[in-house]
């Protein structure tokens, strides 16, 4: 029998099976072992009966979506098991879910979210034991994810399996740069030359006040392409006044070129106003997430434009963003932990899995190269420069657990102070990093799990 198969069946037949067995054991050779990760036989597993899996994401996504992503692979997968769906909405907050003791056996969230929130409430649970037990292949996952997927990250437990990431590219509109006969970004650009055509797009014409680029500052931050870590883990310190590399980041991300967002009328980098800006035709590039145009369809088609890869800093060639993962763990509570890890292990590794989130835009987190290849090629924009997203390899995930994800809110506060010349670099440094260590008193209970250490 092989290792996915779940079968239940009746008494009366597991007793026919057991003396068809007996009778032909002399006629024909035990069936072969099922296989590991690595290829090693490995005991048959114990059968598991039909159970309910309950899944919750303190997220608003809703059962439609979950279902799209997520439901109908694993029931197809999983067909004699019943999966129940739960969200912020049908089973409330996490503190809520909590209190009222309500069971779930997987919770999945983005990263940061899924950390403070499994860390918080200690239901975070070590997947080491069951990785082990299995024998999984780590490999199968993008090395940007090795210090998540192998312990290094949480003093040497793995509390969850990232299942898809976000990944960023340079949208450009088109008619912008024919209108203003300039060539269009290309794959091989660096940041450099990348400010440089987006100060030539940068104009007033016609009454209207167009820029050639505006940053969506926290995704800059949280994956950058140094993965330049907010947080230093061992001294439970801010980076920001003491990593020299975040003052050589911030001086060409944002300060070098703040001119083009701060004109007789200073643009809004709300990063909704950025998104905006582009769809309407008034902003020629920005950097960020390629799914983003099938999320938001409708205006897309309205739209000419394509995708390229992100600009690389000069001293980091051939390195894109940090990964921004969707993840999947095991609640510590769970009756049903090997159940559990078998389906968060389909969905993180399996190349059906995988293969199925790189159709629909979602980035696959596998390092087979083959199912890069099928990456948006399901969505209404299959023509389009998808493989841009990873034209250059991605940088290995630093920012990792609940802290960074307020502490980099806080670094985005004063790129802001710095881009609107509010402050100068050095005291935006200074007061982001004196704000962030104030801050991490209340972020301790997020940054580990309970009786880590």
């Amino acid at each position: 029998m092989s290792k996915n198969m779940r079968s239940v069946v009746s008494l009366s037949c597991v007793l026919c099976l057991v003396f068809a067995a007996a009778c032909e054991s002399k006629e024909r050779p035990a069936s072969p072992s099922p296989k590991n990760d690595a290829g090693e036989n490995q005991p048959a597993p114990a059968q598991i009966p039909p159970t309910e899996i309950v899944v919750y994401t303190s997220h608003t996504s809703d059962e439609d979506s979950f279902n799209l992503r997520y439901g109908n692979l694993l029931r197809a997968k999983f067909p004699q098991h019943t999966i129940k769906f739960l969200n912020g909405s049908s089973g409330g907050s996490v503190a809520k879910m909590m209190t009222d003791k309500t069971k779930f056996d997987i919770y999945w969230a983005t990263s940061g979210t899924y950390e403070t929130s499994a860390f918080t409430y200690d239901f975070a649970y070590d997947l080491t034991p069951l990785i082990k037990k299995n024998n999984v292949d780590l490999n199968k996952f993008d090395s940007a994810f090795k210090n998540v997927v192998s312990g290094e990250a949480f003093e040497g437990r793995t509390y969850l399996f990232p299942v898809h990431a976000d990944v960023q590219v340079t949208y450009y509109n088109k008619d912008l740069f024919e209108k203003f006969g300039v060539p269009f970004p290309h794959n091989d650009m660096t940041w450099d030359e990348f400010f440089k055509l987006a100060e030539r797009m940068t104009r007033y014409e016609g009454g209207v006040q167009y820029v050639g680029y505006a940053p969506f500052i926290g995704q800059l931050i949280m994956n950058n392409q140094m993965s330049l870590p907010s947080l230093d883990r061992k001294t439970m310190t801010p980076t920001i006044a003491s990593n020299s590399l975040w003052q050589t980041y911030f001086a060409q991300m944002f300060d070098l070129h703040s001119s083009m967002w701060n004109g007789t009328n200073p643009l809004s980098l709300k990063a909704i106003d950025v998104l905006t800006n582009f769809e309407k035709g008034t902003q020629a590039m920005m950097v960020y997430l390629p799914i983003v145009a099938e999320e938001r369809k409708n205006i897309y088609q309205a739209l000419n434009w394509d995708f390229v890869a992100i600009p690389t800093l000069k001293d980091y060639p051939g390195v894109g963003a940090q990964p921004y993962s969707v993840n999947f763990g095991i609640n510590k509570l769970s009756e049903n932990k090997d159940l559990a890890f078998d389906m968060i292990r389909f969905l993180a590794t399996s190349e059906e899995a995988q293969r199925s989130f790189a159709m629909i835009g979602a980035g696959p987190v596998s390092s087979d190269k083959t199912i890069l290849k099928a990456f948006g090629q399901g969505t209404s924009f299959k023509n389009k420069n998808w493989q841009a997203a990873y034209y250059h390899k991605q940088a290995a995930v630093n920012n990792y657990g609940g802290g960074p994800r307020t502490i980099n809110s806080i670094y985005e506060k004063y790129a802001n102070e710095m881009i609107s010349k509010r402050m100068d670099l050095n005291t935006a440094l200074r007061t982001a990093g004196e704000e962030a260590t104030k801050a991490l008193a209340d972020l301790r209970p997020t940054l580990t799990a309970p009786g880590a250490n």
